[in-house]
């Protein structure tokens, strides 16, 4: 065997266990390069104004939580954050203008909860807000409650259930046509098996009124909108939708505590188009979740009469989701076709 035969089996595999590590060192560089590029691109963003889409007028909670927000990603992102309302078709047209947007966050939404939903009361939406548009961070919350009239001898949820199972159909439950309010209240009444005859208002504000005055005897909607007679002694709230007590109600038990396994609550959070960037995602959610820890935000949302909402998106998509089973169902038991 020549010397030439010994050296040169060495010597194939001295090059390609070269190669293996310049492979591997390659592999490495491109890995170290992505992720520097996606840093870069967090560090980034945004470079332009970015336009934060409230889908209802210039008025009301809705529009006064869209601009905080606005104003707190306008300091923490230090780029200019434009409030434009897009009203019309419950929250649709707003939210479907930032689904059809191109991916890049520089076009957002102020979403409610009852926009994921507005499906279930108008045909012929191009699309289907619970799946087409991305969570990206919480800002707000507020349980839906159960109300009743003081014309009736109820102090409780069980108090309630009792009086009206002993007067079928006799009670009257106001209703906001084609609002998940009204789905939560045919939810309340499928859970507890009683039997009400349903009476349309045009807005909780109405419905309220006419609880004062003792025509209806059951409605279901957001705090706020009956406070000042609650307050009063006007009006008598049974149970709140969260999960937990209200902090700002703190008395009033949970539907779970009252024996029924309900969960209802108008929550607000950023949303976007699908497809979004992972790393602007990321910032956005880190920028507006620690500036709602703030003691400004939180007395803020405490003079609306809301509570903090801490979710990651997927808690948020969970969530949708899981309002979207509980509405479909309410809106299957009545026979509500979308018109």
């Amino acid at each position: 065997m020549s010397i030439q035969d010994t050296i040169e089996p060495a010597s194939v595999f001295t090059r390609a266990r070269t190669v293996r590590h310049g492979v591997i060192l390659t592999m490495g560089a491109l890995a170290m390069t992505m992720v520097a590029v996606t840093d870069s691109l967090a560090q980034a963003y945004p470079t332009r104004p970015i336009t934060l889409v409230v889908p209802y007028p210039a008025a009301g909670s809705t529009n006064t939580v869209g601009r905080m927000v606005a104003a707190i990603m306008q300091t923490r992102l230090k780029q200019s954050v434009i409030v434009e309302n897009r009203a019309g078709a419950g929250g649709y047209i707003g939210a479907e203008y930032v689904a059809k947007s191109t991916p890049d966050g520089y076009t957002l939404l102020l979403g409610a909860g009852p926009i994921m939903h507005t499906g279930l009361f108008t045909k012929g939406q191009a699309m289907v807000l619970s799946r087409d548009l991305a969570p990206i961070a919480s800002v707000a919350q507020v349980p839906l409650m159960a109300l009743a009239a003081t014309s009736i001898p109820i102090k409780n949820v069980k108090d309630f259930v009792a009086y009206v199972k002993a007067n079928p159909k006799r009670l009257n439950a106001g209703i906001v046509p084609n609002s998940t309010s009204y789905l939560d209240t045919i939810t309340f009444m499928k859970l507890t098996g009683i039997d009400m005859v349903e009476i349309p208002y045009n807005s909780a504000a109405d419905n309220v009124t006419a609880m004062a005055r003792g025509d209806v005897h059951l409605h279901v909607t957001a705090p706020i909108s009956a406070k000042a007679m609650i307050d009063a002694g006007k009006i008598v709230p049974l149970a709140v939708g969260s999960k937990e007590r209200f902090p700002l109600m703190p008395d009033v038990p949970t539907f779970k505590e009252s024996g029924y396994d309900m969960v209802s609550s108008a929550w607000y959070a950023v949303l976007g188009p699908l497809k979004l960037p992972s790393e602007v995602v990321n910032r956005i959610q880190k920028e507006i979740s620690e500036a709602m820890d703030s003691q400004e935000s939180q007395d803020t949302l405490k003079k609306l009469f809301f509570a903090p909402f801490r979710a990651t998106p997927a808690q948020i998509q969970a969530l949708i989701n899981e309002e979207a089973k509980q509405y479909a169902a309410a809106a299957k038991a009545v026979g509500l076709e979308p018109q």
